[in-house]
């Protein structure tokens, strides 16, 4: 049996793994469910690691692997569950609207992406007094953000999440905007 089956790197088209060598193991057998798409594919590697690419970004995915000595099966891993990372958000407008608030909306990511997040900072490196809001509904694509601080200028960035039992994807940041807040 395959033991130690670990994810080592999730990008936006790839996810990289690797697992325990198997003793007397002539190739490995890779099956990998979308579970987004309820579809399955598989590849042969003779390493005791992989990367599968292609992928769809933000989409959930099961991985099992076998090992076989010569025509000889072993029993398949235990499956991990995983994603791929959404695509770099983008935002599509913001604007202070009201005393103490910053309005700021974005585009919908493609692919199983489960939310997003946005953060505002009065430092452009987002280093420090970083403020952070979560959104766990998808469909929600535009956020107030009330009791900041009038007259100061915050600089805003937005990332898609995909969230799947034992973890989440975090996709890359989108462009940094500012908007001086009324």
């Amino acid at each position: 049996e395959v033991t130690g089956l670990t994810v080592t790197k999730q990008e936006c088209n790839r996810i990289l793994f690797e697992w325990d060598e198997v003793e007397n193991a002539t190739r490995y057998y890779v099956l990998v469910n979308n579970n987004t798409k309820g579809t399955t594919f598989n590849k042969t590697v003779e390493d005791s690691f992989t990367s599968i690419a292609g992928l769809d970004p933000g989409n959930v995915y099961t991985i099992r692997v076998c090992a076989y000595a010569g025509n000889s099966k072993g029993e398949y891993s235990t499956p991990v569950v995983t994603a791929s990372r959404p695509k770099k958000e983008a935002i599509k407008s913001f604007y202070s609207s009201g005393k103490g608030k910053v309005y700021v909306k974005w585009k919908k990511l493609a692919g199983s992406c489960t939310g997003y997040q946005i953060q505002y900072c009065k430092d452009k490196s987002f280093k420090s007094n970083v403020i952070t809001k979560t959104i766990k509904d998808k469909s929600k694509l535009s956020y107030t953000r009330k009791g900041l601080a009038g007259g100061k200028t915050y600089y805003i960035r937005v990332r898609g999440i995909t969230s799947y039992s034992g973890g989440t994807a975090y996709g890359t940041w989108s462009s940094v905007k500012s908007v001086k807040c009324k």
